[in-house]
């Protein structure tokens, strides 16, 4: 029979290496990957009249200075919605002839601003000002919730300290 009294040290160890882990690689790889939907940017639907390589696209779009591709959606068979960073008019221009250049039969069918969304709670919306600060407050909130988490395990579920 196991017995976990006498393996609890170890099996403490455990869940606070994974955690440890997780944290060093959300650390290491920049926090989440957020698309245009939290921190703004600018959404195409394409129709490219072919098939087409999601890379290609990538390429196309990202050889424009400052516009870097986001996401790239299947969108039937020859369309794709493409999420960007927000792209000023002077700059969609250049995009557009990207495109055309690279397929010539492409038709841009909708282009988005998409804002920063607003978080809404039962009758409270609350605006998210920057992306910036909606992924600091996220990161610091979830390192908060995993130093109680192990304060709380610690001192409650093991009686390391006593009130």
């Amino acid at each position: 029979m196991f017995n976990i009294i006498e393996k609890r040290k170890i099996l403490f160890l455990i869940p606070c290496v994974i955690i440890l882990a997780g944290i060093i690689s959300f650390i290491i790889f920049g926090g989440l990957n957020t698309d245009i939907d939290f921190t703004g940017g600018t959404a195409m639907e394409i129709e490219l009249g072919q098939k087409y390589d999601e890379a290609l696209i990538r390429k196309t779009i990202d050889a424009v200075d400052d516009v870097t591709v986001s996401s790239v959606q299947s969108s039937g068979a020859e369309g794709a919605i493409v999420k960007t960073t927000d792209i000023p008019h002077e700059k969609f221009v250049e995009v557009q002839d990207a495109i055309k250049a690279a397929f010539p039969s492409a038709e841009i069918k909708s282009v988005d601003n998409v804002n920063p969304p607003f978080i809404t709670y039962p009758m409270i919306p609350i605006k998210i000002k920057t992306a910036e600060i909606a992924k600091y407050n996220f990161e610091r909130c979830t390192i908060l919730s995993i130093l109680l988490l192990l304060c709380y395990l610690n001192a409650i579920e093991f009686k390391v300290f006593y009130f």
